[in-house]
Parts: C-alpha cells; sequence; structure tokens
C-alpha cells in the first residue's frame, strides 16, 4: 500500500480535539498512546515525522512477518525430522527386543522373505539403497545364519538370496516396519511433488554439510556400538 500523507494530517487535525483522561478512546487519542517525544512537537513537526518514518515502520513489520513465518515454517520442519528419527528408534528397539536384530536388518530379511531367490542387485532396488551397503547387512544376515546364497539356476554369475529355516522365527509379527510405512508413503506421493522432495532433501544436504555422509540403512550401527559398550 502506497504511504499517503493525508491520512497523518487528517489525523493531525483530530488530536487537536480533547480527550478525557478517564475513557481514552478514539482518534481524538492518539496522541496519548505516542512517544513523550513526539507528543511534545506541534502537529506538523510529528506529521513531517510520520510522513518520513512511514515507510520505515511498514517495512519493520514487513521484516517482522517474515521472520515469524520462517520461525513456524523451520519448526514444522524439525518436528518433522523429530518424529521420523523417534519413530524408527523406537522401531529399532522394539525390533531388537524382539528379534535381536537391528531394524535394518529385519528390513532385509523381510525383503528376502517377500522375494525368495532374488539378486543382490534386486535386493538393493527394494530397500532403496546401494548394493554395497545392502550387501554388507546380508553378509552379517549370512554369518548368523539367517540367509543363505547360491548361485542362480538361470545364471550360474548371480547369487541368489534365500531365508534359512531358522529365520523363520524371527517373524513374530507380520506389522509392517516404519522403514516399510515411509517408503509406502513417498511412492504414495505424485510424481511432481516426490521430485521436489529429493531436491529439496538433496540441497538441504549440502547446506547442512551432509552430503559426503554414507547412506547406510537406518541405525544399522546400533547393536554394534552396543557389543562395544
Amino acid at each position: 500500500m502506497p504511504f499517503r500523507a493525508e491520512t497523518y494530517a487528517s489525523g493531525a487535525a483530530k488530536l487537536s480535539g480533547n480527550c478525557e483522561d478517564k475513557n481514552p478512546s478514539g482518534a481524538n487519542c492518539l496522541k496519548l498512546s505516542m512517544p513523550s517525544f513526539i507528543r511534545d512537537l506541534d502537529a506538523r513537526k510529528w506529521i513531517g515525522y510520520f510522513i518520513y518514518m512511514g515507510p520505515h515502520i511498514n517495512s519493520g513489520k514487513r521484516k517482522a512477518r517474515t521472520l515469524g513465518e520462517s520461525f513456524s515454517q523451520t519448526r514444522a520442519i524439525m518436528d518433522s525430522f523429530r518424529r521420523i528419527v523417534r519413530a524408527l528408534r523406537h522401531s529399532s528397539r522394539q525390533c531388537e527386543d524382539l528379534s535381536g536384530l537391528t531394524s535394518a536388518q529385519f528390513f532385509v530379511l523381510q525383503q528376502i522373505r517377500e522375494n525368495e531367490g532374488l539378486s543382490m542387485n534386486e535386493l538393493a532396488q527394494l530397500t532403496f539403497t546401494h548394493q554395497s551397503t545392502v550387501s554388507e547387512v546380508v553378509g552379517r544376515l549370512v554369518a548368523l545364519g539367517l540367509v543363505s546364497k547360491a548361485r542362480s539356476q538361470k545364471d550360474s554369475r548371480t547369487l541368489v538370496l534365500s531365508l534359512t529355516p531358522r529365520s523363520r522365527s524371527k517373524f513374530k509379527s507380520e506389522a509392517k516396519t516404519v522403514q516399510e510405512n515411509l517408503v509406502a508413503a513417498i511412492q504414495f506421493l505424485p510424481p511432481r511433488k516426490r521430485a521436489s522432495l529429493a531436491q529439496i532433501l538433496d540441497e538441504l544436504m549440502i547446506q547442512a554439510k551432509l552430503s559426503e555422509h554414507s547412506p547406510h540403512l537406518f541405525f544399522e550401527d546400533s547393536m554394534k556400538e552396543k557389543k562395544r559398550k
């Protein structure tokens, strides 16, 4: 809205009226709410003050509104991250208590269970991670006697993965993990929003100097750290 000097001139005329001290109200009492150094000036001088300061006052309001919006948006984003991390941590602890596996190991085990005989590349695609990352998890599951590797009958150069009878006892609940729910929620997004989210998170990782960290599966190292302690 453009600054209008006549608005302040109109206010100046109204200030010439008297205002009852007991019940100050209306435009006639505007002068009472002003700073003392402005009240002591005559009408022409404080009109000049407002003409000069008007744009600056509006600018200050806009900055305050912008800062308020920035704070609210940042808090909303941080709260979303907190909810995700908290849910993943709770799921990981629950998984370790029930099965003795990390949530990452259980997540991988579930994918192998639902797709018996899949290759390492296929498993990496199903877990939305790199082959080297999922290969480490599979290696631990093989060492625990929960997963077996065998040559594919279709292509002897390819290793396929299957569950061992011992692993069947790990599935005490059919409830989906938080990771599965997150994957399903992301895939449910419209393509344009999903692409926008990927781009924004990529930019966020760069700004936060986190892009160089390896994207391991969630809480895969939690059990190893516990054993060290």
